[in-house]
């Protein structure tokens, strides 16, 4: 008579007897870690970094030099030497006279008007240059005046040209935040190349205006933005701390050391990630700076092999009757040993494993739109330009070197 008895018991080196309850313990932090890839990423939304485009006081450097800065963006007469007829003459008389009657009645705007009229006419009129010059002055428009002053100096019927040139450097006087005109012509440079999308071009001419002028804050930020655009991550990082070391005041302070700690991360891959994940369960959360939640996908998987591994069931085939259970051993037959619970161990570890690596690929994937969309490069309008793009399809791929959104 042959006599089976059935046994199932946890091998060793375990000590205590395994239970539904203390794996699940054991594996419950893995599961609410792989648990939480059903919340979906948050989206971020920040207002795009632009190119700040204020210009400091110019260091005056004399009519040669400012006059040609000012000119573009002061709207004034600029013909010298030009055939004026005498009609035209006459008309540019009366409109001067005009003027001097509305600044009379105290009414500055309406003078001016007259006043830039009649030069319009008679641009070679040196009365008229010093005259529209004096509106500007008493209006507060500084900038215009300056030009209209250089203006006069060089017509020919300018018979007072020491004192208005002695005038002249008395109103360009400048503080210590004046800046060479070099400097700001550069700087100008940078923002025009920047507007026509050529941001290897701005980032040069930003840094002639910080070789000239290394103190002025504004060409370290911008060309930290340009350097964004171009890739050169660690370049704008260390432009943009210049820029906070030179105390400029920015009320964006808080965004821009944000702007930093995202230009220092490391740049990873979600693919990588996962595949890594997959691999190795944990790997994942390790590749991404998270050695604790590593550890616990890692340690759950490995628990739900060990438990598939540890637990086993035995059938003894006994000659004898069981004594009290158990059969004597000189009376065993045979003895089968076999692991039922491994097959769902691999599953569980397997689950475990994909699903911190989903995790892990879900966040990489968050913290690089997160960071894309702070690091987003704005125009002057408002518009957004984006940067090139490959999006593959299973009819081909589109390729985008540059798009503009509004």
């Amino acid at each position: 008579m042959v006599t089976h008895v059935h046994s199932e018991k946890l091998a060793e080196p375990a000590r205590a007897p395994w239970c539904g309850a203390r794996l699940v313990r054991m594996l419950l932090p893995a599961l609410l870690l792989v648990g939480g890839i059903a919340t979906g990423a948050s989206s971020v939304g920040a207002q795009a970094l632009t190119f700040r485009r204020e210009l400091p006081p110019v260091r005056w450097e004399g009519c040669a030099v400012n006059a040609a800065l000012y000119s573009d963006t002061t709207a004034a007469p600029r013909v010298q030497t030009v055939v004026v007829s005498d009609s035209a003459a006459i008309h540019a008389e009366k409109l001067a006279a005009d003027a001097t009657e509305a600044a009379v009645l105290g009414n500055s705007t309406v003078a001016l008007q007259l006043l830039t009229r009649a030069a319009t006419l008679d641009p070679s009129s040196a009365s008229i240059a010093y005259r529209r010059a004096r509106a500007l002055e008493a209006i507060g428009d500084r900038d215009s005046a300056i030009l209209e002053y250089c203006r006069y100096i060089l017509l020919p019927g300018a018979d007072d040209r020491e004192a208005v040139t002695e005038h002249l450097a008395q109103l360009a006087q400048t503080d210590s935040a004046a800046v060479p005109s070099s400097a700001v012509r550069a700087f100008v440079a940078g923002l025009a190349s920047a507007d026509q999308g050529r941001l290897r071009d701005a980032e040069l001419s930003f840094g002639t205006a910080i070789g000239v002028a290394p103190e002025w804050s504004t060409p370290w930020y911008n060309r930290a933005i340009a350097r964004i655009a171009t890739g050169n991550r660690d370049g704008a990082a260390a432009d943009l701390e210049r820029y906070l070391a030179l105390g400029s005041g920015d009320s964006d302070s808080a965004r821009i050391r944000a702007v930093i700690t995202t230009l220092r991360e490391p740049i990873r891959s979600p693919t990588t990630t996962l595949v890594a994940g997959i691999v190795v369960p944990g790997l994942g959360q390790f590749t991404t700076g998270r050695p604790v939640a590593g550890l616990v996908v890692l340690g759950s998987a490995v628990t739900a092999i060990a438990a598939g591994v540890l637990i086993e069931r035995t059938e003894i085939a006994c000659l004898a009757i069981p004594v009290n259970g158990n059969c004597p051993r000189d009376q065993v037959l045979r003895e089968d040993v076999e692991r039922p619970y491994m097959t769902a161990a691999i599953g569980v570890a397997a689950a475990i494993g994909i699903g911190g690596a989903i995790e892990a690929w879900r966040r990489i994937r968050t913290q690089n739109e997160r960071s894309s969309e702070l690091l987003r490069i704005g125009g002057a309008d408002g518009a957004l330009l984006e940067m090139p793009a490959v999006h593959a399809s299973a009819t081909g791929a589109d390729v985008a070197l540059i798009r503009v959104r509004f």
